[in-house]
């Protein structure tokens, strides 16, 4: 039906995680006042943030003819400014 707010639908998953580190996660989502669940799912989607930028870093950039032209024009742009701007005629 339309207007109804869509559910998330998630698989359930089993995480085995080391005992020691199973008390640090525990601990830390209950500081946060939060799920276990989803300390978990938010822990992992920033992990998956963080590969993905680091990927896209590591990425080999070509440059065209136009591009730096392009960014040439930029960088020799008058981007000087009046200190106040009340002077500004």
């Amino acid at each position: 039906m339309q207007g109804e707010p869509k559910q998330e639908s998630s698989s359930p998953v089993v995480v085995h995680l080391d005992p020691s580190l199973l008390a640090e996660v525990e601990a830390y989502s209950a500081k946060e006042g939060i799920s276990l669940d989803s300390f978990i799912g938010a822990a992992s989607a920033e992990l998956v943030r963080r590969r993905k930028e680091e990927e896209w870093y590591a990425r080999p950039r070509h440059s065209t003819p136009e591009g730096r032209a392009r960014a040439i024009a930029i960088l020799e742009q008058n981007t000087t400014a009046p200190s106040d701007p009340s002077q500004e005629a």
